[in-house]
């Protein structure tokens, strides 16, 4: 006969309930005197600000350069300053933002297809530097909203 089944070799042992997400414990975490769930955080996120600060600055250039490059005033100049507004806006908008929001890097990896198209759509007047200043800031923009789509990194660090 077998002997019977000692129940207490079978209890599972149950973890203490605790504030910290899975994984995470309080010397990982920033010290701001409240546990992330008090502050409303179940987990860490993590938000790549240079990407921002990219998409202002090329905007920011994107919207003088048709005067400093001597476009014509038309469609195809205004367009690109509203396109480069849309960029800088943007670009605050994900430097405000505290946790990662790959809506924002989206929107500007599809506005800088437009802006790289731009020059053949809309056909430019004026100097050709300035459908080249489109294209490879267009690209550099496309370039830096894609980047942790599409470089494989580890730990949410590009």
């Amino acid at each position: 006969m077998r002997a019977a089944p000692r129940a207490h070799l079978y209890r599972v042992r149950r973890r203490a309930a605790s504030p910290w997400p899975e994984g995470r414990s309080p010397k990982r975490t920033v010290r701001t005197g409240a546990t992330p769930v008090a502050q409303g955080r179940t987990r860490m996120t993590h938000r790549h600000h240079w990407q921002d600060w990219t998409f202002a600055a090329i905007g920011a250039w994107l919207i003088v350069s048709p005067w400093v490059l001597g476009m014509t005033a038309g469609l195809a100049m205004w367009s690109i300053v509203a396109l480069a507004a849309i960029v800088v806006a943007l670009g605050l908008v994900g430097l405000a933002q505290s946790g990662a929001q790959d809506g924002t890097d989206y929107a500007v990896a599809v506005i800088a297809v437009l802006i790289v198209a731009a020059p053949w759509v809309l056909g430019y007047t004026g100097p050709v530097i300035a459908a080249w200043n489109a294209v490879i800031f267009g690209l550099a923009l496309a370039i830096a909203a894609l980047w942790t789509h599409l470089i494989p990194h580890e730990g949410g660090h590009a």
